[in-house]
């Protein structure tokens, strides 16, 4: 894969010692030069020496709770619908996308979705407004102003896919943006009136 700037990019299959082993991974993924394997054993396995010129490379033994940790488990989670251990094993992001997918990405990658088991979530507008007001108030304040960047790094945290120029116009648009600060439970009531 050639880079912009003309250097190449190197992309790693990262897996298991049983893994490795089952596929022949600590041969290499032969195909191409610049596809490598990273082989992360657990404490009690020995895994195969490394080898450099084929991009095979050997991790540090992972700790009980990550060798805890599969693929099999999770996508066994989300189609039981146990959304809180499937979303400790993966990263916010990832299980912002995988477990509360938006309707465009439910279209996009239909069979995907499907195939795991995830449903689209409809949620009542009123009882999430409501839960989101008492869990500012209760952490915040009832009348407690946010500052826009910590409410922006919230919004991104809940769905990455807002961009710093719409958060920038939604906030604008809202009467509750006082110098950089917003009421939290003003802004939500206006959030939910205007959506």
């Amino acid at each position: 894969m050639s880079c912009p700037w003309n250097e190449t990019a190197y992309v790693f299959y990262v897996c298991g010692h049983q893994v490795a082993q089952k596929y022949g991974l600590y041969r290499g993924l032969q195909a191409t030069d610049e596809m490598g394997v990273v082989v992360v054993p657990r404490e009690d396995e020995e895994p195969l020496m490394e080898t450099p010129s084929q991009l095979v490379f050997v991790a540090d033994p992972c700790c009980a709770k990550v060798a805890g940790l599969s693929g099999l488990k999770v996508r066994a989670a989300i189609r039981a619908g146990n959304n809180t251990e499937a979303a400790q094993a993966m990263a916010p992001a990832a299980a912002r996308y995988l477990l509360a997918p938006t309707a465009t990405e439910l279209l996009d990658h239909q069979a995907d979705f499907e195939k795991l088991g995830v449903q689209p979530f409809i949620a009542d507008p009123v009882v999430s407004r409501d839960k989101l007001k008492e869990a500012l108030s209760s952490r915040l304040g009832p009348k407690a102003m946010v500052p826009v960047n910590d409410l922006s790094k919230l919004l991104q945290a809940l769905d990455p896919s807002w961009t710093h120029e719409e958060l920038s116009k939604l906030f604008k648009a809202s009467e509750h943006n006082c110098d950089g600060n917003v009421s939290a439970v003003g802004f939500v009531d206006w959030l939910f009136t205007v959506c």
